[in-house]
């Protein structure tokens, strides 16, 4: 897990498409997952890797989102709905919302808070941290590269979505930390 900042790329992060996110209170320590999934139809397009045949894959995005709380790892437990996300309205809970069980005012507040100041540019990073989970937030694969875990986004979605890459390069400090010999710790006694 990376600690993202609040900013515009964490924003669209958010909105990327197949986003994995937890959110964790620094007074209390709370913590959520979530996960953000944008509506899109399904259909077959030419595949660009092979031309002249054809991929399942998506043809359309709308701008409406699914938001879930994830219970337990990832990919082990199915995600609790919790609300949508449309432009209009921003987060919201629906009639769906109230047959989770798990889903409480402090996990809904928590989401829709983040979102609201994110997307009025607050910076909430003394109160809330928000990390990925490492996946990439359009199409949900494992991130390796420390530009793309730093981001929150593969390098070709990335590009695809106009996100400039985080540089992860080590600073002049670090590499003149490098050089120095490692040392041992003391030994108890």
């Amino acid at each position: 897990m990376h600690v993202l900042p609040w900013n515009a790329t964490t924003l669209a992060f958010l909105f990327a498409g197949k986003c994995w996110v937890s959110l964790e209170d620094v007074l209390t320590g709370a913590r959520f997952t979530y996960s953000v999934k944008q509506k899109v139809r399904m259909g077959y397009a030419p595949d660009p890797k092979k031309p002249g045949t054809q991929v399942y894959t998506v043809v359309e995005r709308f701008p409406f989102w699914f938001v879930s709380l994830q219970v337990g790892a990832i990919g082990e437990a199915t995600p609790r709905y919790l609300g949508v996300i449309e432009p209009a309205t921003g987060f919201r809970t629906t009639a769906k919302t109230a047959s989770n069980a798990l889903a409480t005012a402090e996990n809904i507040n928590m989401f829709g808070d983040v979102l609201r100041d994110l997307s009025a540019g607050l910076d909430r990073a003394n109160q809330v941290r928000i990390w990925h989970c490492g996946r990439c937030g359009h199409c949900a694969r494992a991130l390796s590269v420390p530009s793309s875990i730093a981001t929150g986004f593969g390098p070709d979605c990335a590009e695809k979505l106009g996100i400039e890459m985080t540089d992860t390069k080590p600073t002049l400090i670090e590499k003149i930390a490098a050089l120095d010999e490692p040392t041992n710790p003391p030994k108890e006694t």
